[in-house]
């Protein structure tokens, strides 16, 4: 279990910790200090980047740092907009 799976179901239940694990994730997240092909990466653990887990570990970050109260369940792609935010560095 992930701390992005876990915030996400904290949020859609209500529980005020979630904000705890996004607290938690966001100094994890990779920053303009980082390689540009790195940058908005979570990297899986304290080693470092590693693309092999980073792209995982990222992809559930994801979900403690854009919430959605639906649930596992309803998440849709419905809406989605085709770009991606880019960090002004």
């Amino acid at each position: 279990m992930t701390t992005g799976r876990v915030s996400h179901t904290l949020v859609t239940v209500g529980a005020g910790a979630f904000y705890r694990a996004v607290k938690w994730l966001e100094p994890r997240q990779l920053r303009c200090a980082a390689p540009p092909e790195q940058r908005g990466a979570v990297p899986y653990d304290s080693t470092g980047f590693e693309r092999s887990t980073a792209v995982r570990a990222t992809v559930q970050a994801t979900l403690a740092f854009f919430p959605s109260l639906k649930g596992f369940a309803r998440l849709s792609a419905a809406g989605a907009k085709p770009d991606s935010p880019v960090l002004s560095c």
